[in-house]
């Protein structure tokens, strides 16, 4: 994986940066060196989207280091690009910049470094450190912590939201000590100060179009349509990640319609029973002419990746395996594939999903955990000795990663399910897994700034519809405007997509089980007992004699035992080898 890090407050030399890289499994192409700064830009040569990239200015007391894509940059100029923008408008510059990035800029004369967040922070990140004489950072979390002087243990609170929300609350990560910085956000540091977090940039209420809902909709798709032409005007034949739902769909539809004549679409079979996802992409493919290819997902075995989507996403997933899978499939012939992923949130799916929450701005917390939550209190605490009792502290955490700008109830669900859920895992989930793992970037014109912008113009009564049986239509809107068009046939538009899903729970009752139930209970885990063995031990009993489905949850306290075992029992750290014994 491509990355940026370094330390503020000492020059560490060249050995500590040649250490980090190899971590990354990257080579430094650019090292900067100065009495009271390091800075590290390292390439894989893997992907060529989203790649590390810097520029200094003429006189070389600037640096500005870049990972990630913005639009107003051409491939190949994105740095250059960062460099212009600052020189032209100062230190907020990045205010004027839109795409997935994490930029850092080296201001030597004034012995200034800002570590600046895009609007989502989830497929770039920024990460820091702040010590006692000296601030570290990096677009990798497991970069810090294989610097000098970052400790490497586990955050115990952020642990706890991971189990109930499958993502630690930003600022937070898994390593204790170790911050985000949060989406539209840049840090200031001067050496021999304490560092300062500006913001730049929140979510506000839309600006409702005040023109007919017809002119609404053609400004919105003529909006995707440019996006997706300019995501795919580079790459041909352009690939697409078709799930069977109806964004994906789309896309290739607009493809063709943008003139593409040879497209390429991927669709991952997980071996389910339910086959109506599959059907639906290759039906879509045979319309359009697309080259379909099914990639299969390989049973029990696809799990055996869990170490690495450890290792590139920093933090335990039980359900991203099928993902690592198409992703590993599709980067052998392409390093950008278009996919459908942001096109939910933007419609309203959390606050459609949490109508039984208190509906007050008090409880804008627990809505959030009405629509995302994985595991009750409860659980929580049999599980986790020492966990809070109650809630509360969580919510005031959520309350407080996301600022609240909308007196709009709607519109406030919205914005905390784009910046919490959205952010931390769908799009981190790309970040790390297509794009750190395997080299791929995935693009998705539904993130394109005019697509949102025109998106954030439609009324909130009209992106959340009802059928004809009083049943909730999510995408009430987008789906209108698509059938109005005549974009994809109207079964397509409207039947239920199938989120995509493994036999794990299944698969835990063989084999894999008794490899799970070493890993969480035997060695290291048991010498540690982070978790109540006990009660660990009770969840294997239920859910290997089909009482209870504890797939998910079994393979969380997996990935956290790997976590453990990647992160900070080992002397250097060292990426993992292929398979769950480790």
């Amino acid at each position: 994986m491509d990355g940026i890090f370094g330390v503020l407050g000492h020059d560490l030399g060249e050995g500590p940066l040649s250490d980090t890289a190899r971590v990354l499994g990257c080579v430094p192409k650019f090292t900067l060196h100065d009495p009271v700064f390091a800075l590290a830009a390292c390439a894989s040569g893997r992907q060529a989207t989203g790649a590390a990239s810097w520029a200094t200015s003429a006189d070389g007391q600037l640096l500005v280091a870049v990972i990630g894509a913005i639009e107003e940059a051409a491939p190949g100029r994105v740095g250059q690009v960062a460099l212009e923008y600052y020189e032209r408008h100062g230190p907020g510059f990045v205010q004027h910049l839109h795409g997935f990035f994490a930029i850092v800029v080296w201001n030597a004369r004034e012995r200034r470094l800002l570590l600046c967040a895009d609007r989502c922070t989830g497929v770039c990140g920024v990460y820091y450190h702040e010590g006692t004489d000296r601030l570290s950072f990096g677009t990798a979390a497991k970069a810090l912590v294989a610097l000098p002087g970052v400790p490497r243990k586990i955050d115990r609170c952020a642990l706890e939201d991971m189990l109930v929300l499958a993502h630690p609350v930003p600022p937070a990560t898994l390593f204790a000590g170790v911050k985000q910085v949060p989406a539209g956000c840049v840090l200031e540091a001067v050496a021999g100060r304490p560092s300062r977090l500006m913001r730049y940039w929140q979510r506000k209420p839309g600006v409702f179009g005040r023109s007919g809902m017809a002119e609404v909709a053609n400004d919105y798709m003529a909006a995707l349509a440019t996006a997706v032409a300019r995501a795919s005007a580079s790459h041909s034949p352009p690939a697409v990640l078709l799930s069977g739902g109806v964004d994906s769909a789309a896309i290739v539809a607009l493809l063709r319609a943008v003139g593409h004549e040879r497209i390429v679409t991927y669709t991952l079979d997980t071996d389910e029973n339910d086959t109506s996802d599959r059907d639906t992409a290759a039906r879509v493919a045979a319309l359009y002419g697309t080259e379909h290819r099914v990639v299969t997902l390989g049973g029990a075995s696809s799990v055996d990746a869990l170490p690495a989507i450890v290792w590139h996403l920093e933090m335990p997933a039980p359900h991203v395996h099928p993902f690592f899978r198409l992703c590993a499939e599709v980067s052998r012939e392409h390093d950008v594939v278009l996919g459908g992923y942001g096109n939910d949130l933007v419609w309203g799916v959390a606050w459609a999903h949490s109508q039984r929450a208190p509906q007050t701005l008090a409880g804008r917390a627990i809505r959030y955990l009405a629509a995302r939550r994985m595991l009750d209190r409860r659980s929580v605490v049999r599980l986790l000795p020492g966990a809070a009792a109650t809630d509360d502290e969580l919510a005031m955490r959520i309350a407080s990663a996301v600022p609240n700008n909308c007196t709009d109830l709607r519109e406030d669900a919205i914005a905390l399910d784009e910046g919490l859920f959205g952010d931390q895992r769908v799009m981190r989930e790309i970040g790390a897994i297509a794009t750190a793992a395997h080299g791929l970037w995935v693009d998705s014109p539904y993130n394109a700034a005019n697509v949102v912008a025109s998106a954030e113009r439609v009324p909130l009564d009209a992106r959340v519809g009802a059928t004809l049986s009083g049943k909730l239509e999510l995408k009430a809107f987008f789906k209108a405007v698509a059938n109005g068009q005549r974009l994809l046939p109207i079964d397509v538009i409207y039947r239920r997509k199938q989120w995509v899903r493994s036999s794990l729970g299944a698969w835990l009752r063989g084999d894999l089980g008794a490899r799970i139930e070493r890993l969480i209970l035997q060695g290291p885990a048991r010498d540690r007992a982070l978790f109540d063995l006990a009660v660990v031990q009770q969840l294997m009993e239920a859910h290997r004699s089909g009482r209870a489905d504890h797939g998910e949850l079994l393979t969380m306290l997996a990935g956290v035992e790997l976590w453990q075992r990647l992160f900070v029992d080992p002397t250097t750290l060292v990426p993992p080898e292929h398979g769950i014994a480790m």
